[in-house]
Order: C-alpha cells, then structure tokens, then sequence
C-alpha cells in the first residue's frame, strides 16, 4: 500500500504536521511549566498587547471556557496578569508579568528553531495566502 497515492494525502499531512507541531511545543514549552497553547497565547499577547481573552478564543478557533481556563492557570503560574476591562466586566485586560517578558526570547526562540527546522520560510507568500484561505474555508465547514 503506497500511502503517498491516498486522495487525503494533504489533510493526513497536515495532520502529522500538527501533531509533530504540536508534539515539538509541548516538550519545548513544558520546561517552562506551559502547555503548547498557553506558549502561542504569550507569543500572541506580545505581539498584539491589546489582545483579549475572546479574541485569542476566535483566533485559535477555541471555547470562551478552554480561553479562560488557560489564562487562570496562566494568571496562578505568574505569566500574566488580568483585570477587568471597565465598560465590559466580562472581559479581561491581559498584561504579560516581568517573569514572561524575561522568557519571551526563549518563547520566541522556539516557535522560530520549528520554522526553521520545517523551513516554514521557503514556502513563499503565494503558498502562504493559499493555505490562509484554506484555513478561513474551514470555517465554513465545520459543524458545531
């Protein structure tokens, strides 16, 4: 059985690609007591400071809960700090703590060794927008 010649082969190799992605960030962000999602949510808050516990939800295509459950774990470990958000008591401002912006290099360096090691960066703008399309059309199909 050749399983290079299967009509899934892309959805199967995204599949190992997100497994191995997902794999290589657990060990990675485990030495820091982090699952692979609460190190993405810190990269993501630094990025993008003003960033909300629902838009990091939409973003990852999570529950509002699983959102939250990460962040009071992430709150009780030390990494960020919440408060509510003035005009909206059921949202949090979400601050990144001195002890995560002395991390943040090590963060940053392992989301960029796993682009490297895939050579993420030879794929190209062209591929990159495909693969964003084909991301935001999976929206459409799925059942919730």
């Amino acid at each position: 059985m050749d399983l290079k010649s299967s009509k899934n082969i892309f959805v199967e190799m995204m599949f190992i690609l997100n497994k191995n992605y997902n794999e290589y960030l657990d060990a990675s962000f485990g030495k820091y007591d982090l699952t692979a999602t609460q190190g993405l949510f810190l990269f993501k808050l630094d990025e993008f400071p003003d960033t909300t516990q629902k838009d990091l939800a939409k973003h990852f295509s999570l529950s509002k809960g699983w959102v939250a459950k990460y962040f009071i774990d992430l709150e009780n470990k030390g990494f960020i700090r919440r408060e509510k958000i003035q005009n909206d008591k059921r949202q949090y401002k979400i601050t990144l703590t001195s002890k995560t912006i002395d991390l943040l290099p090590d963060f940053k360096k392992i989301i960029y060794d796993w682009n490297d090691q895939v050579c993420l960066d030879e794929l190209g703008d062209d591929f990159m927008n495909k693969f964003s399309m084909l991301v935001e059309n999976s929206f459409d199909v799925v059942v919730r």
